[in-house]
């Protein structure tokens, strides 16, 4: 797969892309409120939310020093824990309840060592399947934790038939992935500790159900959406054209690969896949954005530059019916300004760098009707503290990439650059705008810079989940990279809203 980029960054052309950018601010957002918080108990990861894995098994456990053996009672290791964290959540609504699901598993950057060509990612638990858990909130601020299944794919048996299982990996799937190291000394990883990838690896990142009983979300690596049962079995992944033989499993997989996200797709940048997945399970509709700008590191061609870019993807895809995915549009979402969380302006200590906009990201969505995507943006890194929004987009608006006119100029096999111009963003050809791009319109829900500072005072900054649990109120988890930061349990919060994100006479409440 080879993409060129062209683009305008201060009206100046570079390489070869697209752009400017035009973002109609938005109104600030009402009075809010935590009004409710649980936490996750102790949950071992080996024996627990892993039931496959034994904890005494290196491959399993590497580098964790027997910390993540259940009950062990040994201290507290930074690189294996009890504390999972939720990347995404999801109520079932014939329940009440909430399902959760984990990413990758316990991993840190690791800097390479003397000599070698570049560091990567340190995992402690190499054999980390992400998992699913079904949850409830009880009183006492608990979550009680009902059951985790890790998701894994059937492999092909000689006889041609399906049944051997094999659990799902945390590792990279492909070179152009990060590079995988199994554990880590003092920071350092080398060829001692190098790490394969992993054609069934997946990053998880957010969850919802598509169906009674099946489930999507979306995948940093590739990128890629999943699909899978409620026993973990994964039934589908939906790839970037031309990846296939990237997900192709030597032995041959049940599971099936379905080409039609746009080729420009796996040109996402590195550990910024798919992290904002939304359902309308009515229509068995799907819309999916990346977490940040693309940067083309995805295929090789790395720019920095473009991760200036407020402008990210979405696709919307008709699944109803799995065996035939279908592309319906390709979106342009556009993030807030990075200065929009600047320090000075939301009572961070002096001193604390601004956040710059390649550390804008969204990490989850919901859709409250058909064209309505409410998604969780972030905007700055640990040290910036809770800085979070809920933006509301809607599908009805902005171009569609995905249309004949604007397909036929390269738009699916460019990537979208920095914001320079005053009016829309404009695929260029032969120096000529074709045609205006416009981005999806915005509105900004909530700014939780706007709630009482003792209702953040204790929540992690990665707030990756999200739902919605009634007409005027949200629920939203924690992904405490497990415990890696610090030892904390993963928190699902619920946010009361004052404006309504839907009519309050038409739904229940969990």
């Amino acid at each position: 797969l080879k993409l060129q980029f062209l683009y305008l960054i201060d009206g100046r052309p570079r390489m070869r892309l697209t752009a400017a950018v035009v973002l109609c601010a938005a109104g600030a957002a009402g009075a809010a409120g935590v009004v409710g918080v649980w936490s996750l108990p102790p949950q071992p990861l080996a024996g627990v939310v892993n039931p496959h894995l034994h904890p005494a098994t290196p491959l399993d456990c590497d580098g964790c020093a027997g910390a993540c053996a259940a009950g062990s009672g040994r201290a507290y290791d930074a690189m294996c824990t009890d504390a999972p964290g939720l990347s995404g959540i999801d109520v079932d609504p014939a329940s009440g309840t909430l399902v959760g699901v984990t990413d990758r598993g316990p991993n840190a950057a690791c800097a390479p060592e003397e000599g070698a060509p570049r560091g990567g990612v340190a995992f402690a638990m190499p054999g980390f399947a992400p998992a699913m858990a079904q949850l409830a909130l009880e009183g006492g601020g608990v979550v009680r934790v009902a059951n985790w299944t890790g998701l894994f794919e059937r492999l092909r048996r000689e006889d041609g038939t399906f049944g051997a299982r094999q659990y799902a990996s945390g590792l990279p799937t492909k070179a152009l992935d990060e590079r995988p190291f199994r554990g880590k000394r003092g920071g350092v990883c080398g060829p001692w500790s190098a790490a394969p990838y992993h054609p069934g690896g997946v990053d998880l990142e957010d969850v919802r159900i598509l169906r009674p009983g099946v489930y999507i979300g979306g995948d940093d690596y590739g990128p890629s959406l999943l699909i899978w049962r409620a026993d973990g079995e994964i039934l589908a992944r939906l790839i970037p054209e031309h990846l296939g033989g990237t997900y192709a499993h030597p032995q041959g997989s049940a599971a099936a690969l379905h080409p039609v996200l746009p080729a420009i797709f796996a040109a996402r940048r590195g550990n910024r896949g798919f992290e904002a997945v939304a359902v309308d399970a009515a229509a068995q509709t799907v819309a999916a954005c990346l977490e940040s700008a693309m940067d083309g590191s995805g295929v090789g061609g790395v720019d920095a530059a473009l991760r200036g870019s407020r402008a990210v993807r979405c696709v919307v895809l008709d699944l109803s019916d799995l065996a035939r995915p279908t592309l319906k549009a390709v979106k342009v979402a556009m993030q807030s300004d990075a200065r929009d969380y600047a320090p000075a302006e939301r009572g961070l200590p002096d001193g604390v760098p601004a956040p710059t906009q390649a550390d804008v990201r969204f990490s989850s969505a919901v859709l409250t009707d058909a064209t309505s995507l409410v998604v969780i943006e972030r905007g700055g890194g640990a040290v910036h503290g809770v800085q979070t929004r809920l933006v509301r987009y809607n599908l009805a608006t902005g171009s569609d990439l995905a249309s004949p006119a604007l397909a036929a100029h390269g738009c699916n096999d460019v990537a979208l650059g920095a914001s320079g111009a005053p009016r829309g963003l404009e695929v260029v050809e032969g120096g000529a705008a074709v045609e205006t791009v416009r981005p999806m319109d915005r509105t900004v829900v909530l700014d939780f810079a706007a709630l009482p500072r003792a209702d953040v005072a204790g929540m992690e900054t990665k707030l990756e989940g999200l739902a919605v649990a009634a007409c005027d109120a949200v629920l939203v988890s924690e992904d405490n990279d497990f415990g890696y930061r610090g030892k904390t349990y993963a928190k699902v919060y619920r946010i009361a809203l004052d404006v309504p994100l839907t009519p309050c006479s038409e739904g229940g409440e969990l």
